[in-house]
């Protein structure tokens, strides 16, 4: 069964658009609220991305180590180089967390989406990785023996996790999701992905029309937020969609090149490159579906990459969809 994770948001205008246009919002991971972000020890010295590439070698003794050591020093040096680029995009695990509801969703005047982890991460192509924060009371302690690990095998998962997935107990209340991604900035969602909105129990009835507005013809689910009960604790109360069975409001699907359907029609992956095509041309501020191609023969790992032109001003976007999927069999 797939995860759900939540994003709560204020209901400020650039909120509702960032919603309408599929959009959400990856922070360099020095720029979170947390001052104490992606900091990590060496040798009893406390360092953060920022900073670990001037003083981890003064922290190790570097000239001290024997040549093979160094090299995988060079290595984490790499690693910490690539990581400053990175994005984090955070969503919690907890949908009544009232301090959630307070510190990020206005006092409870905002609204909170749900999303399907799988369709959100199976959307953008590149470095897309689901983190479940872990809650210390130090921050991680980095050895060679991660260094190693992270020179014998190239991969970033467990060292990624170890820095950018811890954070003190004070914020355990958030029970955070971190989305990590390989570039800051905004990145476009499989609409599909949002599957409910949840309206603070102090929403305006004004912010709750409009976003079902920006959000009609998507088969949405909402909800409200209610007190009532003699137990401090939050309730998700059904409400009824208020253009429920309205056509969404880009209803024309997005065009797409004849030749680019000739070219496709004659590929073995025909029907499915076809289908996600569809998908495609009804993906939210999608413009033209400009390239469509199978990306591996390997049917548990592939994937149909399609390239579309979004928005205006018109930007290059690409959409991945898993051929499982497509073929109905996740």
């Amino acid at each position: 069964m797939a995860m759900e994770v939540f994003k709560f948001r204020a209901g400020r205008s650039r909120d509702l658009d960032a919603v309408e246009r599929s959009e959400l919002w990856a922070a360099k991971a020095g720029q979170l609220n947390d001052p104490f972000e992606a900091r990590f020890t060496v040798n009893g010295q406390s360092f953060r991305f920022s900073e670990a590439l001037a003083g981890l070698g003064r922290a190790v003794n570097l000239a001290k180590l024997k040549e093979a050591e160094a090299e995988l020093l060079k290595a984490f040096e790499s690693f910490v180089g690539e990581c400053t680029g990175w994005g984090v995009c955070s969503m919690s695990r907890s949908l009544f967390s009232q301090q959630m509801w307070a510190h990020y969703a206005d006092s409870h005047q905002g609204f909170c989406l749900q999303f399907n982890l799988d369709l959100l991460l199976g959307y953008q192509i590149g470095t897309m990785e689901a983190i479940p924060v872990n809650y210390a009371a130090q921050p991680p302690e980095l050895g060679l023996t991660d260094i190693r690990r992270l020179a014998e095998s190239r991969q970033h998962s467990a060292l990624l996790k170890k820095v950018i997935g811890t954070k003190s107990t004070e914020w355990g209340y958030e029970e955070e999701m971190r989305i990590v991604t390989n570039r800051q900035g905004l990145y476009r969602f499989n609409s599909d992905a949002l599957e409910a909105v949840y309206f603070g129990c102090r929403c305006s009835d004004s912010l709750r029309s409009e976003l079902m507005r920006r959000l009609k013809g998507r088969g949405v689910r909402y909800f409200g937020m209610d007190t009532s009960g003699s137990a401090y604790r939050l309730r998700a109360v059904p409400v009824e969609d208020r253009f429920a069975g309205a056509q969404p409001l880009s209803q024309e699907p997005a065009e797409v090149d004849a030749q680019l359907l000739a070219e496709v029609s004659a590929l073995p992956d025909a029907e499915l490159l076809l289908k996600a095509i569809g998908i495609a041309r009804r993906a939210p501020c999608c413009r033209r579906v400009v390239y469509a191609d199978s990306a591996s023969d390997d049917p548990e790992t592939a994937i149909i990459h399609i390239e579309l032109l979004q928005g205006l001003p018109q930007t290059h976007d690409t959409m991945r969809l898993p051929k499982a999927r497509l073929r109905g069999e996740q």
